[in-house]
């Protein structure tokens, strides 16, 4: 998969990786034929493969099923960002915010400057602060407000999860 996505990011060629996205396929197929519990990382390469050849609700529900497998926030934050690029790079703003919606948020990322950024942060979960002179948060306010809502919305979604894998355990927690 890795050969399919330099061909479209580095070569600017989607035929050639569409190619290796097939090829990938074929591999995953073979791959599921002999699991005993379904892989989250074949899962999200047979998603990305998808996202490749167009299947877009396909790659989609690929990637709730990886989702599913309950993988480490690593894992999915890396599955997040490797898809969110190829939808990128197709030039597909749609499937990108419909990745967003489907990836639990595992990291909320803090972006400081006064300068634009050559990407879309809103995607990556990010809040972008702007900075005075004296190299504070111009708006520490908002800016806080933010990163509270993006926090609260990444706790809400891992205590889902906790939730729907281990019900007793968060009974307790919450008593």
């Amino acid at each position: 998969m890795n050969i399919a996505f330099m061909n479209l990011v580095f070569n600017g060629s989607l035929p050639d990786a569409q190619i290796w996205a097939r090829r990938a396929l074929e591999h995953c197929s073979a791959a599921a034929k002999i699991e005993t519990n379904p892989d989250a990382w074949r899962l999200a390469t047979e998603g990305e493969a998808n996202l490749l050849i167009g299947n877009f609700p396909e790659a989609l529900q690929l990637y709730r099923d990886a989702i599913a497998t309950q993988p480490d926030p690593w894992r999915l934050e890396s599955m997040y960002m490797q898809a969110l690029e190829t939808a990128r790079q197709l030039k597909n703003k749609q499937v990108a915010a419909d990745l967003a919606q489907t990836f639990p948020a595992t990291t909320v990322l803090l972006v400081g400057g006064a300068t634009h950024l050559p990407f879309d942060v809103a995607l990556l979960r990010a809040v972008q602060y702007q900075i005075d002179g004296s190299g504070k948060p111009a708006d520490p306010a908002s800016s806080g407000q933010t990163l509270s809502g993006l926090l609260t919305k990444a706790r809400e979604q891992t205590i889902l999860k906790v939730t729907i894998s281990c019900p007793l355990l968060v009974s307790k927690i919450v008593s």
